[in-house]
């Protein structure tokens, strides 16, 4: 059986894939990842400090180093245990601190405290998940189960108190689960998450996603739609592709924005070319400012804010610094007197990150009256999200909408091959550890790459709506590698114009591509035109409001061999339809009946609850006998009797019941006649 540590655990809650190849060592294929490094690196530096601050400030009650016997664990003989390796079976956990409870608890409880550091400022699903498997694998080597955990968290070390018995059972189950992963040598189905950037294996699984042409590979593609489309028999991006069919939009949805089509997406990169869906827009009608902020998504400060300013013929970058967050007031001044000195300003930028970082600089720190005549609130309106532009109307041949994946295709390239937001976060930490100017220049670079990148991709969206305009020609849009899926294109064939030397061949051709719903669907010899179908009459059956529920007794004993073992089945019900008469009315009168059948272990006989008064149709008593009175008494034809009561009562019965009502009559009074 193979033993799983708490890395393993931590590993299966972000990934299957990472699970599996870490508990089948696969080392060799293994790259060394700046991104994984840092934050192993990270967390065990904040696991260091935050022990030492710990042990500083209470350690009265004794400390031990290392991994106790069971015995004073169940026992609670020191106050703190340190880094103990825990080990219940097939599971193993490197506890960070066991802290002993301030109060006694009982004895199937476990008198101590798991503790875990984790360097985040915001805590997670995943964090509580681990704590709570380190309370699993204590419970299952001392027998006792702990009621609650701690998470020490973020720059003020910050003490969250976990409760563990509701995460524990969700550990149990998690833990079969990875068990069975782990009995299976096949691995499982290669899928690309959120979680690759930063992993190990990102460039092993992104080879092999590549190679197999993997629908993970599309970044909006979520787990549920890429099952729908499996269902289907579409495993590859160039399969789906093919599934894309231009369709006229129905006039009520006009005015509404298109949604995103994934097959359109797959269609750009199959085909290497740029295609629009709809009409995008794209107006800047002042001094385009093209800004991006830098900032620590955990804390909600921002230390770097950029922007690129057109300046003749030439360009002026800002980079607005901030050391420390007492800073971020600074730059926020800096900031809005550049964007006054800007005749008309139109900030441009790409997500809706840096709208957040505005409204949220602007809650902190206002300073409107820096803006007048200007007001903050208009610029930040006007301002234009590019991605917002180019979401559902504009597909580059590219994996993901990112940034750094359009402006690559478009060709240009950051200094730093490895460039992206997690790599700033963490040259901004090692710049706050080290203070090296080296790595400050580095990010002072990247968010100058990105201001300059978010032109060239403004620049080419500009570029393609011109192209694909209604005025402009269809070569123009194919000359610059760009497909419009317009009403005018779609209605043209994509074949080229057959011809052959032998006649025969060139009729046959034509006709293969006949018009089928023109050709086909009606034939006519004058201008008629069928009208509308008519609907065919049904009866509308109206859902009977129950009148009244009955819930039947058990029975005592078989009425058969009085015996009172009886075996009890599943719960059934039965809706009875009947008429109620009052002493001077009558009315629908609807009865649910909830009822167990019971099976005598003497006889074997099905034995019936007492309240089972209704036959074997859906109708009751008082019902039938009102029909037979209409037919047999006054004459009435079935057929009206039937229709009279529908009306009457608000049924559904169907003209063939009441014959079949007739006959269990007649049947039934046989004996009396």
């Amino acid at each position: 059986m193979m033993l799983i540590t708490d890395g393993l655990f931590n590993a299966f809650l972000k990934c299957k894939t990472k699970a599996h190849l870490m508990a089948r060592g696969v080392e060799s294929v293994r790259s060394p990842h700046p991104i994984s490094n840092w934050q192993r690196d990270l967390a065990e530096s904040f696991k260091k400090r935050s022990l030492d601050h710990l042990l500083s400030a209470d350690c009265t009650g004794g400390c031990i180093v290392g991994s106790p016997p069971p015995e004073d664990l169940r026992n609670a003989k020191h106050h703190f245990v340190v880094e103990p390796l825990v080990r219940a079976r097939d599971l193993e956990s490197h506890i960070h601190v066991l802290e002993r409870a301030p109060l006694p608890s009982q004895r199937r409880y476990n008198p101590y405290v798991p503790i875990r550091f984790i360097p985040s400022e915001k805590i997670t699903k995943h964090h509580k998940l681990a704590l709570a498997f380190d309370a699993f694998v204590l419970w299952q080597a001392t027998a006792q189960m702990p009621l609650s955990g701690k998470i020490i968290h973020g720059l003020n070390r910050t003490v969250l108190a976990v409760k563990l018995n509701p995460l524990i059972r969700e550990v149990a189950s998690l833990v079969e689960k990875l068990r069975d992963l782990l009995a299976d040598s096949a691995a499982p189905d290669l899928v690309l998450i959120r979680h690759c950037s930063e992993c190990e294996f990102e460039a092993r699984c992104r080879g092999k996603a590549v190679e197999k042409d993997d629908l993970s590979l599309l970044r909006g593609l979520t787990v549920k739609e890429r099952a729908k489309q499996n269902a289907k028999g579409i495993f590859t991006v160039t399969q789906l592709a093919y599934t894309f069919r231009p369709r006229r939009r129905p006039k009520c949805l006009v005015s509404r924005r298109e949604k995103y089509h994934h097959a359109v997406q797959a269609l750009a990169i199959r085909d290497r070319k740029i295609h629009i869906v709809g009409d995008p827009e794209l107006a800047i009608t002042g001094t385009p400012v093209y800004l991006d902020a830098e900032g620590a998504p955990d804390r909600a400060s921002y230390y770097l804010i950029g922007l690129r300013v057109p300046e003749g013929s030439s360009y002026v970058q800002h980079s607005l610094w901030a050391d420390e967050p007492g800073e971020e007031e600074k730059i926020w001044i800096e900031f809005l007197h550049i964007v006054r000195n800007i005749s008309n300003p139109v900030l441009i930028h790409y997500g809706a990150y840096e709208t957040t970082v505005l409204k949220r600089l602007a809650r902190r720190y206002g300073n409107e009256c820096i803006m007048a005549p200007l007001s903050l609130t208009t610029i930040t309106e006007q301002s234009i999200n590019l991605l917002g532009v180019i979401y559902s109307q504009i597909y580059f041949p590219t994996y993901s909408n990112g940034l750094k994946d359009v402006a690559r295709y478009l060709g240009y390239q950051w200094s730093h091959p490895s460039s992206s937001g997690l790599q700033a976060l963490m040259w901004r930490e090692q710049w706050e550890a080290t203070r090296e100017d080296s790595i400050k220049q580095k990010l002072i670079a990247y968010n100058r790459e990105d201001c300059e990148a978010l032109e060239v991709v403004t620049r080419a969206v500009e570029s393609v709506i011109t192209a694909a305009k209604p005025g402009a020609t269809r070569g123009t849009a194919e000359a610059n590698g760009i497909c419009v899926h317009s009403q005018d294109i779609q209605g043209e064939s994509k074949w080229r114009k057959f011809s052959s030397p032998i006649p025969v061949l060139e009729g046959i051709n034509d006709a293969a591509h006949w018009d089928y719903q023109r050709d086909r669907v009606y034939v006519r010899n004058s201008d008629w035109r069928p009208g509308p179908k008519r609907l065919q009459g049904k009866s509308k059956i109206v859902g009977a409001r129950i009148n009244k529920v009955v819930v039947c007794s058990v029975p005592s004993k078989c009425p058969q061999c009085q015996s009172s073992g009886l075996k009890s089945g599943e719960n059934r019900s039965k809706v009875v339809c009947d008429l109620r008469f009052g002493r001077s009315s009558v009315r629908r009168w609807v009865v649910k009946y909830l009822f167990r059948s019971y099976e005598c272990l003497r006889c074997k006989q099905h034995v019936q609850p007492v309240e089972q008064n209704w036959r074997r149709g859906k109708y009751g008593w008082s019902l039938v006998s009102f029909l037979v009175y209409e037919i047999v008494e006054l004459c009435i034809p079935q057929r009206v009797a039937t229709l009279h009561a529908n009306r009457l009562f608000e049924l559904s019965m169907p003209r063939s019941s009441v014959g079949e009502q007739k006959r269990m009559m007649a049947t039934f009074y046989e004996e009396t006649r």
